[in-house]
C-alpha cells in the first residue's frame, strides 16, 4: 500500500476531528478558551473557505474566531444573556443572534468584529432588564438591510409595569453605515431610552427611523459622526412617552479625524414628504433648539428633543 501524503493525512485528521466535534455540538454547546477552534463546535470545518452557522446555543457565552473567512448566521444562535464575540473577515446575519433575557435579567453582550463588512438582514438582539450592549465594528461598511433589526430594548415583566431601560448600540465602520431596517433602543414606562453611537469613515445614511424613546427615566441619546456626509431621512425619536425629559441628539459630518474621502461634509434632514412610521409621530420627532451648521436643520414639527448639528466645509 502506498502511504498517503502528509497533506492528505493532515486533512483527514482535521476532517475526522471536525465530524466528531460538530456531531456533539447540540449536546455540548460549551465553548473553549481557543476562539479559533470554537467554530468547529457549530459545524464549521477548519478546511472550509467560508462558514455557515445554521444555529446553536452557548448559554455560558462564546468567542468565535473565523480568521480571514466569511461567516453567515442563517438561523438562531443564542447565548442566553452572556457574551458573544465573533471575529471574521466578513460577517452576514440572515437569521438571528441573541444575547437576550425575558425573565427580568439584564441583556447580554454581542460584539461582531469584521476586517471587511458586516451585513445584517436578520436580527441581533440584546434586550433585557435592562438591555445590554451590541457593538458592530467593521473595517469596511456596515449595512443594516431592509428587514434587518438591531434591538437593545428594555424588557421587564412586572405587575407595576415595565421599568427596564434600553441598552447600548455602537456602530463603527471604516467606510459607510447604512440603516434601512429597524433600530430599537426603547425603554419601558418606568425606564429610559438607550444610547446609539455611530462612527463612519465616509457616509452615514439613515433611511428608516430610530426608536430611543424612554419613560419616566427620560429619552435616550444619539451621537453620530462621519468623515463625509450624514443623511437622515426618517425620524430619530429620543422623547419620553410618560413624562420624563427628552434625550439628546448630536450629529457631526465632515470629521477628518474619523476618515473621509473629500473635504468637509454635509448634513441632510428629512424631507417634507417623509412620513413617520406608526407609533413615531411628528409630535415626537426631532428639532434643534440651536444649530450651528450651514446645512438645513434636522427638524420636524412639534419636537421636544434638543439637537446639536455641525458640518464642516
Amino acid at each position: 500500500m502506498v502511504p498517503g501524503s502528509p497533506q492528505r493525512t493532515t486533512a483527514l485528521v482535521f476532517g475526522v476531528f471536525w465530524m466528531v466535534l460538530s456531531t456533539t455540538a447540540a449536546q455540548a454547546a460549551v465553548c473553549g478558551a481557543d476562539a479559533t477552534a470554537n467554530p468547529i463546535i457549530f459545524g464549521c470545518s477548519p478546511l472550509a473557505a467560508t462558514c455557515t452557522i445554521t444555529g446553536g446555543s452557548a448559554p455560558a457565552g462564546c468567542e468565535l474566531d473565523f480568521g480571514n473567512r466569511k461567516v453567515t448566521f442563517t438561523s438562531g444562535f443564542d447565548v442566553g444573556n452572556s457574551t458573544l464575540v465573533v471575529r471574521a473577515a466578513q460577517i452576514q446575519v440572515t437569521g438571528s443572534i441573541k444575547s437576550r433575557s425575558d425573565n427580568n435579567k439584564r441583556g447580554g453582550t454581542i460584539r461582531l468584529i469584521a476586517t471587511d463588512s458586516i451585513v445584517v438582514s436578520g436580527t441581533v438582539d440584546v434586550s433585557g432588564d435592562s438591555a445590554g450592549l451590541l457593538r458592530l465594528q467593521a473595517g469596511g461598511l456596515i449595512d443594516l438591510q431592509s428587514g434587518g433589526i438591531l434591538r437593545a430594548r428594555g424588557v421587564e415583566s412586572s405587575s407595576t409595569g415595565n421599568g427596564a431601560s434600553g441598552g447600548t448600540i455602537e456602530l463603527v465602520a471604516g467606510t459607510s453605515i447604512t440603516h434601512r431596517g429597524t433600530i430599537d433602543l426603547g425603554g419601558g414606562v418606568g425606564g429610559g431610552g438607550g444610547s446609539l453611537t455611530t462612527q463612519a469613515g465616509t457616509n452615514t445614511t439613515f433611511s428608516q427611523p430610530v426608536d430611543a424613546t424612554g419613560g419616566a427615566g427620560d429619552g435616550g441619546d444619539i451621537d453620530m459622526i462621519a468623515g463625509d456626509d450624514i443623511t437622515i431621512e426618517r425620524v430619530i425619536d429620543v422623547s419620553s412617552n410618560t413624562g420624563g425629559a427628552s434625550g439628546d441628539i448630536r450629529v457631526r459630518a465632515g470629521a477628518d479625524r474619523v476618515g473621509g474621502i473629500k473635504n468637509g461634509g454635509a448634513i441632510s434632514r428629512p424631507t417634507a414628504a417623509a412620513t413617520p412610521t406608526p407609533g413615531m409621530t411628528a409630535a415626537r420627532s426631532i428639532c434643534p433648539r440651536s444649530v450651528q451648521s450651514p446645512s438645513p436643520a434636522l427638524c420636524a414639527p412639534s419636537a421636544r428633543a434638543p439637537v446639536e448639528a455641525a458640518a464642516r466645509s
